[in-house]
């Protein structure tokens, strides 16, 4: 297989020290590992993690304190023991078992993956997903016997999809439209990622095992792939879609913890691969999550192998800058940007902590002034024909905004709107158009633009 023409011409951006600031607080003083994090269009946060002196654990900040529920465990509460007991003895390798865990939102609810990991001679544990109705969790038995790479993902009609491989040979991709529903996936390892692209297309980002790749679901059992890397030993961790709809990947370029490795990153351009180092060979940087703001910036936490510092890196006119944010770190973490265009990462050191850009105003609290024009729906999300919305608009400057609707085709679902807004966070009255479907509603406000997805069902 050959090698993109494109990943043979990779170059080293200038990399530059940053002067974002990042201010921290702490979610849980145990430890946390398997970081999955959202964040709600309340600026509230959501992150779901397994804790090996708690078990599997959600917490929601609700704006004034962190709430954490423990979920309904297939780790008994003996065998969790065991492993705390283990964590603080040099046997602490020989760990018998350690928990997975992965969080979507659909309007606001949290749904969590999870699963036992076996690391020794025992039998795989069972796979679960979890869902919370009021102050209560609902679970869903899903397989009895589960290895790895437990994925969750969710589209804006609120259908859920997961990946994860069984203790037999081979992968499962599952889909929940009211009730679960599965097919195989030919995969070798994997997948790293699961994704929903801008039209609510599920993708995955894995590996044959030679090469690194991308694939859309086109329909049951049906994927078209694209290879990302053939570096042999290279490993992807995070999948984003920019607003073209088109893949970027971050990714650790070449076998992790080699004098060869180094963190990557690549975009699709319609017909090609365009890819940069982030760091230089040797530096030993892991992957692990990716953002792309307003402007289709990436910006990507990564763990480096040595100093186990965790950082954040976002490219800046051509360069890679880099933030640290606490040292030392262990190797999970998850960032995501709120409708406000500012950046949360939860990570894990010896406690499971929050970092957020900006000026230290309280994990939960409205952030500061937007620095994008940002539209988002506020509320339930499908909505019937007619029914009264609450936009939220964000802008950085007062003026004149524009509010159109329109279906995926073109045509326009409801009148143009006009009102006078003032800089910051604005509530606009608005109600859903008579036509069922997926309704993009654009603001618009001189040269700048922001569109939210709204799903219109009786």
């Amino acid at each position: 297989m050959r090698r993109l023409a494109l990943l043979l011409a990779l170059t080293l951006a200038p990399l530059i020290a940053s002067a974002d600031s990042w201010s921290t607080s702490p979610i849980d003083s145990q430890t946390g590992w398997t970081v999955s994090l959202q964040v709600d269009e309340e600026f509230h946060a959501h992150v779901a993690y397994w804790s090996p002196y708690g078990g599997f654990k959600y917490a929601f900040y609700d704006g004034t304190a962190w709430e954490v529920d423990t979920l309904p465990s297939p780790i008994t509460l003996a065998e969790n023991d065991g492993v705390a007991t283990r964590l603080a003895t040099p046997e602490a390798a020989q760990l018998i078992f350690v928990g997975r865990t992965s969080l979507a939102l659909t309007s606001e609810t949290p749904w969590v993956a999870y699963m036992k990991v076996v690391t020794s001679h025992q039998e795989d544990g069972p796979l679960k997903v979890g869902h919370k109705v009021g102050s209560a969790w609902v679970t869903e038995d899903i397989d009895d016997r589960c290895a790895s790479g437990v994925r969750i993902a969710a589209n804006e009609e609120g259908i859920i999809y997961l990946t994860y491989r069984p203790s037999a040979q081979g992968y499962r991709f599952m889909i929940r439209d009211g009730a679960w529903t599965g097919e195989a996936l030919d995969l070798s390892y994997g997948p790293y990622a699961l994704t929903v692209d801008r039209n609510g297309t599920p993708w995955i980002l894995y590996t044959d095992g030679t090469a690194l790749w991308v694939a859309r679901r086109d329909g049951p059992g049906v994927w078209s792939p694209l290879m990302v890397d053939n570096t042999p030993g290279s490993s992807g961790s995070a999948l984003q879609f920019d607003s073209q709809n088109r893949p970027c990947v971050a990714y650790t370029y070449g076998e992790v913890g080699t004098s060869t490795s180094r963190l990557a990153y690549a975009t699709w351009t319609g017909s090609d691969w365009v890819s940069t180092w982030i760091t230089a060979a040797g530096d030993r940087a892991m992957c692990e999550s990716l953002v792309l703001d307003e402007s289709n910036v990436p910006w990507i936490s990564f763990r480096d192998y040595d100093s186990h510092d965790i950082s954040v890196a976002h490219r800046v006119n051509g360069n890679w800058s880099v933030d640290l944010v606490d040292t030392p770190s262990s190797n999970y973490s998850s960032m995501t940007i709120d409708a406000l265009g500012h950046h949360w990462l939860a990570y894990n050191t010896d406690a499971l902590r929050l970092a957020r850009t900006g000026e230290p105003t309280g994990i939960g609290d409205q952030p500061l002034a937007p620095t994008a024009l940002r539209l988002a729906i506020a509320g339930t999300n499908p909505v019937r024909p007619g029914a009264p919305i609450a936009l939220r608009l964000a802008s950085p400057t007062a003026g004149t905004v524009r509010i159109a609707a329109f279906d995926l085709a073109g045509r326009r679902l409801a009148p143009e709107q006009s009102t006078t807004v003032g800089a910051g966070v604005t509530s606009l009255p608005w109600t859903a158009p008579a036509a069922q479907g997926l309704c993009l509603v654009r603001a618009m406000m001189g040269d700048r633009s922001s569109i939210a997805r709204v799903m219109v069902v009786r």
